[in-house]
């Protein structure tokens, strides 16, 4: 069984403000084709009449929708999907990637990785003691809920094999990111154990950290009992195995 797609992305008249980021080759921005490589590209004004009849012409036959709009701006215009887009197109899969959902407190409101990052409090366990909070170096909040979306989408699709209907999917930054704080979450709630910056050192596990050495440093991953036996013998200090262990604090 073989399966053809084709993923158009919609951008705006002036084109996708990442296009303008670094950094910049001859052919363009890295940033913007990194991400969207293997798309087609198609500029609409969905603020104008014309703009979303041209989308909805793209819509007919389509499977999935995903669009990372503020909560309520396609209900603004006009193209909710409770109020048209569900009639319209039974089996569509509606999927909307917003900062912070719908309701509650913040929803509604704008949201960008680091902004995320920040007030879920990643960037709290993350750096060292003297380096004080630090963003992680790669959009994790981003590209997580994207995966996050993906396997809400793939459900989907596989329940309309049953149903026949496609449905709406809210994925938000913030739910994602929240669940990235194991096992500091789980240590605070279920031990009463308050996360703290450990730098490259693992908080449940050792050795598993960064060490100095005589050339660059090195990173050991040392997961169980016998590979730390393991260790030991290769790098011949097995008096390391007769020590008592520490008990922790």
């Amino acid at each position: 069984m073989s399966f053809r797609y084709t993923q158009v992305k919609v951008e705006p008249p002036a084109g996708d403000e990442t296009r303008g980021w670094g950094p910049f080759s001859t052919d363009g921005s890295a940033y913007y084709s990194g991400i969207n490589r293997n798309k087609q590209h198609v500029a609409i004004d969905l603020s104008k009449p014309d703009g979303q009849k041209l989308l909805l012409r793209l819509l007919d036959g389509a499977d999935v929708l995903i669009h990372n709009f503020k909560a309520g701006t396609l209900e603004r215009w006009g193209l909710g999907y409770e109020d048209l887009l569900s009639k319209a197109f039974p089996r569509l899969i509606f999927c909307q990637i917003t900062g912070f959902g719908d309701d509650g407190p913040l929803g509604g409101l704008p949201g960008y990785d680091s902004l995320v990052q920040a007030i879920t409090g990643c960037m709290s366990v993350n750096g060292s003691k003297e380096s004080g909070p630090i963003r992680v170096g790669m959009s994790i909040v981003d590209l997580g809920t994207g995966m996050n979306a993906l396997a809400a989408i793939l459900m989907a699709a596989f329940e309309r094999e049953r149903s026949g209907l496609g449905q709406k999917l809210d994925v938000c930054l913030y739910d994602c990111a929240l669940t990235y704080l194991h096992p500091h979450a789980a240590g605070w709630l279920q031990a009463g154990v308050a996360p703290v910056r450990s730098g490259n050192q693992h908080p449940s596990i050792a050795p598993y950290e960064e060490f100095a050495t005589k050339t660059v440093p090195m990173f050991l991953g040392v997961g169980n009992d016998r590979q730390f036996r393991s260790f030991c013998e290769f790098v011949e200090r097995r008096d390391l195995l007769e020590e008592p262990p520490k008990t922790m604090a």
